[in-house]
């Protein structure tokens, strides 16, 4: 043993491990000279594979992974190398992600955390959903409210139920409430005032008093110029 120069290390209970240069109570102590660290006999280990002081009596080391661990709410998946606490979590090792299993749930196929209690997996799109509330057309992969929102999935829009509706031939948005959709032009219309004209594709406005109005005075106006130049310019 090397001589000890301190005068606060007394040699009836204290010891040094020269391979590590510790000062240790040979009363309670013991050191690890591979890991070169000081433990408490009565309560510490040490795994030398890892380097690792535990507490034996709550504590462990799994090498694999290196990792400390409170026996009492931890557990080590090795395959993975997460620590979790048992007590609420688990660990799916094919996608690697801690959940609480009070709570979450995983859908190894798509490798999210989901709330149990207000979540769902639709593993075909690999979308999160709130079950309470939303629903998922795994045709098009959309998130939808089911309280007010639907998807037509052949076009994969979202529509608000209470004042929405999809026409699939073209496509668009329409408020049912002010709109329709004439789909031979694929057209926004308000119903409170516009209609669509398939023929010509333009809109005309419902309040055919004023609109025809309109367009029989400029048109009368028109009529009127053309008839004056026309006799003006024949004679």
């Amino acid at each position: 043993m090397r001589r000890i120069t301190s005068n606060s290390n007394k040699k009836t209970d204290l010891s040094v491990d020269n391979s590590v240069g510790l000062s240790c109570r040979k009363a309670d102590l013991s050191v690890d000279s591979s890991a070169g660290l000081s433990c408490r006999k009565t309560d510490l280990s040490v795994d030398n594979s890892v380097g690792l002081s535990c507490k034996k009596t709550d504590l462990s080391v799994n090498s694999s992974v290196g990792l400390s661990c409170r026996k009492t709410d931890l557990s080590v998946d090795s395959s993975v190398g997460l620590s979790c606490r048992k007590t609420d979590l688990s660990v799916d090792s094919s996608v690697g992600l801690s959940c609480r299993k009070t709570d979450l749930s995983v859908d190894n196929s798509v490798g999210l955390s989901c709330r149990k209690t207000d979540l769902s997996v639709d593993s075909s799109v690999g979308l999160s959903c709130r079950k309470t509330d939303l629903s998922v057309d795994s045709s098009v992969g959309l998130f939808c409210r089911k309280t007010d929102l639907s998807v037509d999935s052949s076009v994969g829009l979202f529509c608000r139920k209470t004042d929405l509706s999809v026409d699939s031939s073209v496509g668009l948005f329409c408020r049912k409430t002010d709109l329709s959709v004439d789909s031979s032009v694929g057209l926004f219309c308000r119903k409170t005032d516009l209609s669509v004209d398939s023929s010509f594709g333009h809109f005309v406005g419902r309040l055919t008093s004023v609109w025809t109005f309109l367009l029989v005075y400029f048109v009368g106006r028109l009529t009127s110029v053309w008839t004056v130049l026309l006799v003006y310019f024949v004679d």
